[in-house]
């Protein structure tokens, strides 16, 4: 973890692979049967739709299935709590995801 905590300080923005290096690699040698992509209505960097064109073909290639659903939040939503007392509030978009994976 010490170059990343090094890059992250130095201000570095740009990841390697690239997300297009990315999505080659998956048009060719993604084998992951049944996928769920999970999209957040208040998320600039969503690159949600993008990723389902490029998976697509491929998961279907293979038999397999992709679903996409919409949650409310951004891509930061699932990782906010805010505690009280004992408790554990998170956001409804949270607990309706868990309750989708778990049906």
């Amino acid at each position: 973890m010490g170059n990343w905590l090094q890059f992250v300080t130095e201000g570095m923005s740009e990841f390697k692979p690239t997300p297009s290096e990315n999505r080659d690699c998956f048009k060719k040698s993604y084998n992951v049967p049944h996928t769920l992509l999970v999209k957040f209505s208040f998320d600039t960097i969503d690159d949600t739709d993008l990723l389902e064109e490029t998976l697509r073909p491929r998961v279907e290639s293979i038999g397999g299935t992709i679903e996409k659903i919409q949650l409310n939040g951004n891509h930061i939503t699932p990782c906010v709590q805010v505690t009280h007392a004992k408790f554990i509030f998170l956001p409804f978009s949270v607990w309706k995801f868990f309750a989708y994976i778990l049906r």
